[in-house]
């Protein structure tokens, strides 16, 4: 009896250390009594590419006279931007120009792309730490500098980096023409991390990070032609 009163004793403990140290039958990709892991964002590529801005004409801007009416340009840039979706005419002096906007986003479903998450059954993130937000250009053709690209983080409901609720986090500098560059750190402005940390400490709702600029075309610049491909990331721990 007494023997098997100190089998049962010394099972108990072992069970109960066992239990201390995360290791049992409900052990999976997230521990319980883990303080932090990986909720870094899935790697995605945008793209700007001038194909989808539809350029025509030779291989500058022409020098359109608006002098005496601004209006005439909002036609006359069809003579060179040809997607009037995303071309504004505009005179500039006496000269007419293209504003070109540029809105590129990726949607983030971290309940679906961290598979990690799963397993906390909806459990609120205490915390979350954002130790790197960077961008890693892995291909550019263009034939002209880049201009300042923003990045704006929002609701699936803000694509374009002039929605309302989309909050500037950072910028991308001018990137030279052809010029590719590895991993960079963003240009962050005040409270960015805070800002992106709210979004994904709400991990069961989506959100977008936005990518834009205005591209502005003017009287005798050389036509841009070509494309960039850029990826944004974002490196995160996090603990429940």
């Amino acid at each position: 009896m007494l023997e098997s009163m100190l089998m049962f004793r010394l099972a108990l403990l072992s069970s109960l250390a066992l239990s201390s140290l995360g290791i049992g039958a409900g052990c999976g990709l997230i521990d319980s009594n883990i303080a932090d892991f990986d909720l870094s964002l899935p790697a995605k590529e945008i793209s700007v590419d001038t194909a989808d801005w539809m350029l025509v004409g030779e291989t500058i801007v022409p020098a359109i006279d608006c002098s005496e009416s601004a209006a005439i340009c909002d036609a006359a840039v069809s003579q060179f931007c040809g997607n009037q979706s995303l071309c504004v005419g505009a005179c500039d002096g006496q000269r007419c120009k293209a504003d070109v906007a540029v809105n590129l986003f990726r949607s983030f479903d971290l309940a679906q792309e961290k598979p990690e998450l799963r397993e906390i059954d909806g459990k609120p993130l205490i915390d979350v730490t954002i130790s790197r937000i960077s961008y890693t250009v892995t291909e550019n053709t263009m034939n002209v500098d880049s201009a300042p690209m923003g990045i704006y983080i929002g609701p699936q409901t803000a694509m374009t980096i002039d929605h309302a609720a989309a909050e500037l986090i950072g910028t991308i500098p001018v990137i030279a023409a052809g010029q590719t560059v590895s991993s960079t750190d963003v240009e962050l402005v005040a409270d960015a991390k805070k800002v992106v940390g709210r979004y994904m400490r709400e991990y069961s709702t989506p959100f977008n990070i936005i990518i834009g600029s205005t591209v502005e075309l003017k009287a005798a610049d050389i036509l841009p032609t070509g494309k960039l491909v850029a990826v944004v990331e974002v490196r995160a721990t996090a603990g429940f």
